[in-house]
């Protein structure tokens, strides 16, 4: 393992204040996979970054990328997509697999958890260590480009139409509009850079969190409605943060009444100065009510994925049990999809598994069962007879996990229709 390097000199306290020339940070660190290198200095409101990615023990890199980002204001936020999505895209980067990109994303994770453990949030605010989010937003973006985008497809051009339906519809002048790429958690300073493109919902269990939340608030409060309506709308299962907060805009173009207007106390989004969504925490009306700051305050109520929740942050007991409603695109990676996928042999005496898609990143107990397979269809059985197919479920390879990183195996009537590799949260 190599040592983990960081220089520097000076850590700028606020992300805007970037006229101040901030000396070169280095972080070079390598684990069991890949061997990252990055490199990030500030310079006349310009944050240059050098990503350098190779399997650990090879010389040759599988991702060697310079990104100049110019910070003045906030129209990089508009832009930056982009241009990750257009370096993601050269001809250098064909090559990479989609287990490679993903475990691309969890070594840049790596590297952010071991740079930013002892540092406050004003400091991961610092746009040299911005910049390693950035550098992961970019990974994310090769490892969207190998997924299957069919459905997403579906899903944004269903949503292009629906944009379009409610565009001549009038808007409040205070309305804000919260379809764009970045997550507004970064510019609202709640949580570190992150695309709304690479959170994914969980539809059921994002509503069952609002469902609950309705249910125990002694007043109304009409923002968790909104999602409420929304959520309900939707017929897909998973979709992105991106999506849903454009359905959010047309929600709000259909019913700008849901908005408020004079007195925010008296009505419109506005719950109480504590309630999820209120951008702070504090007694009595609150004053700024957005939609991502209740997200923010649903993904990091854990105050986990250490990554991505400030430092600083405190767990709230409400959500300690509930079933994580957002995951980020790797966290749920298909490594290989199609016919002839196979556990690796020997194969155990037995195998525990998930019967739910939207477990396999939470740590949790298990099911087992007996594992046999079949030579004469190369089918799974749960008896050596070959009478019963394994039960149908995401089945945890023990040969090919370590703790932290898992593989499972989607396996439905006895064959193996997907392999995943999967971060688990704790």
């Amino acid at each position: 393992m190599a040592t983990l390097a960081i220089a520097i000199a000076t850590i700028i306290s606020c992300r805007k204040n970037t006229d101040v020339k901030v000396p070169v940070m280095h972080i070079n660190k390598s684990n069991d996979k890949y061997a990252v290198d990055y490199q990030s200095s500030t310079s006349d409101s310009v944050l240059h970054i050098e990503l350098k990615i190779a399997k650990t023990g090879e010389a040759a890199e599988i991702v060697k990328e310079d990104i100049d980002i110019d910070l003045k204001g906030n129209k990089y936020l508009y832009n930056i997509y982009d241009v990750l999505q257009k370096k993601s895209s050269d001809s250098r980067y064909t090559n990479i697999t989609l287990q490679q990109a993903g475990e691309m994303c969890f070594a840049l994770r790596e590297v952010i958890s071991q740079a930013t453990k002892s540092l406050t949030s004003e400091q991961i605010k610092s746009p040299n260590i911005q910049g390693m989010y950035i550098s992961l937003s970019f990974a994310r973006r090769i490892l969207k480009n190998k997924m299957p985008s069919k459905d997403e497809k579906i899903i944004d051009k269903k949503m292009a139409l629906k944009t379009m339906a409610t565009s001549s519809l009038p808007v409040p002048n205070q309305q804000p509009s919260f379809a764009q790429d970045v997550f507004q958690g970064y510019e609202l300073g709640l949580t570190s850079f992150a695309m709304n493109d690479d959170i994914m919902v969980n539809k059921q269990a994002f509503l069952t969190i609002v469902n609950n939340d309705i249910s125990m608030l002694p007043n109304d409060d009409k923002g968790l409605y909104v999602f409420q309506d929304v959520l309900n709308s939707i017929s897909a299962s998973n979709f992105t943060l991106k999506y849903l907060f454009a359905q959010i805009d047309a929600y709000i173009k259909q019913h700008p009444e849901n908005y408020g207007s004079g007195n925010r106390c008296a009505g419109g989004w506005w719950p109480s100065g504590s309630s999820h969504g209120c951008c702070g925490n504090y007694n009595g009306c609150c004053w700024y009510w957005h939609p991502a700051c209740y997200v923010h305050d649903i993904i990091c109520a854990n105050c986990k994925p250490a990554w991505f929740c400030l430092s600083g942050c405190k767990p709230d007991v409400k959500y300690v049990h509930y079933i994580e409603p957002f995951y980020v695109i790797e966290d749920y990676t298909p490594v290989e999809t199609g016919e002839g996928i196979h556990l690796p042999l020997p194969l155990p005496t037995g195998i525990y598994y998930k019967q739910n898609y939207n477990d396999m990143n939470i740590i949790m107990l298990q099911f087992y069962t007996p594992i046999f397979i079949n030579p004469a269809n190369s089918k799974y059985y749960s008896d050596n007879q070959y009478n019963n197919l394994l039960p149908n479920g995401y089945y945890d390879s023990p040969s090919e996990s370590n703790g932290i990183d898992h593989t499972y195996y989607n396996i439905v009537n006895g064959s193996v229709l997907k392999r995943y590799r999967v971060f688990l949260q704790t």
